[in-house]
C-alpha cells in the first residue's frame, strides 16, 4: 500500500520486541505493494527486517507455504517469514496479521534487464515448484482452482455502484468511465465465464502454483541472486496458471529450464482463461478500492489511475485478447 496502515508506529516497534527479541533503531514505512502494508526495521546490531503487515483474514498458505519450501524441500528461490519466540510464523496486532522476513536489498526484475540464462533458472524454479508434492495438512488448506472466477460478483458489486450517485471527484470519475466501458467489461466477464466452462469439461491437472509470477515478484539482489517472493495468491491450479506469465518474448528461454526435453503440452484454451481472468481480478481490485476501501485521496487516485491502464495498448487486456487466435 502506498499509505500507511491505521495503527501507530510505536505499537509494531513494541510487538516485534515482545514476540521477536528486535530492539528497533530504525524504523520506516515503504510504499510498496498492492494488498499490505510494509516496513523497514533496523535493530540495534544494525541487522534489518522486513514486516509485511495484512488484514485480519490473511490467507495462510501465503505463509506457510513458503516456510514449508525452503526449510523442507530446501528451495534456495524462496525465503520465508521468521518464527515468533511462541513458534508461530503469523502474529497479530489489532487488526492485523504481521510476518516478519529478513530484509533483503536488491529490486525487483521488472527493474532490470533480466538475461536469457536467468529466464531458464526461473522456469526450473517454476518446475521445481509444479512437482512439488505437499503433506496433506499443507494441501487442505489452499485454494482450488475451479475455473469460476472468485472476482466476478465483484466486479457486478462494482458496475452497479457505478450507478450510485457518487460524493467524491474520485468514484465519480471511475463511474463515467465505467460508463464508457461497460459493454467491453460485461463482454470480458463473459467471455471468462466461458472459457472456464469448457475447461471444467477437460478436466485438467493440478499442481501446486505461484499464482501471481509476474516481474514484479521476482527479486533480484545486487549479487543476482534470484529469489520468487509474495505468494499471497498460492493454489493448486494447472501449470499454466504460471506459465501465463512467461507467453511473451521471453517464453521460449523459459521452457529451456521448465521443459528442456520439449515434451509437455501448454494448453492455450487454459492461458486464455487465465489471461481474461487476471483482467476480472484487476477490475475488482482497483474498483474496489475506489468505491468500498477506506483510503485516503492519494491511494484512491492511484487504483483509479490504475483501472484506466488496463485499457491501455499492450496492457492487460490487450493481452488477454491476444490469445483468441490460438483458441479457434
Amino acid at each position: 500500500m502506498i499509505q500507511k496502515a491505521h495503527i501507530a508506529d510505536e505499537k509494531i516497534i513494541k510487538k516485534i520486541s515482545s514476540d521477536y527479541n528486535i530492539q528497533t533503531k530504525l524504523f520506516e514505512f515503504l510504499p510498496v505493494g498492492e494488498a499490505s502494508w510494509c516496513y523497514k526495521v533496523t535493530d540495534h546490531s544494525n541487522k534489518q527486517w522486513f514486516i509485511k503487515l495484512t488484514t485480519s483474514d490473511l490467507y495462510k498458505p501465503s505463509v506457510l507455504i513458503p516456510y514449508f519450501l525452503q526449510h523442507q524441500q530446501h528451495n534456495s528461490f524462496i525465503f520465508s517469514a521468521e518464527k515468533n519466540i511462541s513458534g508461530e510464523l503469523i502474529d497479530t496486532i489489532e487488526n492485523f496479521c504481521l510476518a516478519l522476513y529478513p530484509y533483503i536489498e536488491g529490486k525487483e526484475a521488472r527493474y532490470s534487464e533480466m538475461t536469457p540464462l536467468q529466464w531458464t533458472t526461473i522456469g526450473s524454479y517454476m518446475y521445481n515448484l509444479h512437482t512439488t508434492q505437499l503433506p496433506s495438512n499443507l494441501f487442505d488448506q489452499l485454494q482450488k482452482e475451479t475455473f469460476t472466477s472468485r472476482w466476478g460478483e465483484n466486479v457486478e458489486q462494482i458496475l452497479e455502484e457505478s450507478q450510485n450517485p457518487q460524493t467524491n471527484s474520485i468514484p465519480q470519475n471511475l463511474a463515467k468511465f465505467i460508463e464508457i466501458k461497460r459493454e467491453e467489461i460485461h463482454h470480458i466477464l463473459h467471455r471468462t465465464q466461458e472459457l472456464g466452462q469448457q475447461i471444467i469439461e477437460k478436466n485438467p491437472q493440478l499442481v501446486l502454483c505461484h499464482g501471481d509470477i509476474h516481474t514484479a515478484n521476482i527479486f533480484l539482489t545486487p549479487e543476482n541472486t534470484m529469489y520468487i517472493i509474495d505468494w499471497d495468491n498460492v493454489q493448486i491450479a494447472p501449470i499454466e496458471r504460471d506459465i501465463m506469465f512467461f507467453t511473451s518474448d521471453i517464453y521460449e528461454n523459459f521452457m529451456k529450464g521448465y521443459n528442456p526435453k520439449n515434451d509437455l503440452v501448454v494448453d492455450p484454451l487454459i492461458i486464455a482463461y487465465y489471461k481474461y481472468e487476471w483482467v476480472v481480478q484487476e477490475f475488482a481490485d482497483y474498483g474496489q478500492r475506489v468505491f468500498f476501501h477506506d483510503l485516503n485521496t492519494v491511494s484512491k487516485q492511484h487504483a483509479l489511475d490504475e483501472f484506466y491502464k488496463l485499457f491501455n495498448p499492450d496492457d492487460v487486456i490487450d493481452g488477454a485478447y491476444s490469445t483468441e487466435e490460438s483458441i479457434q
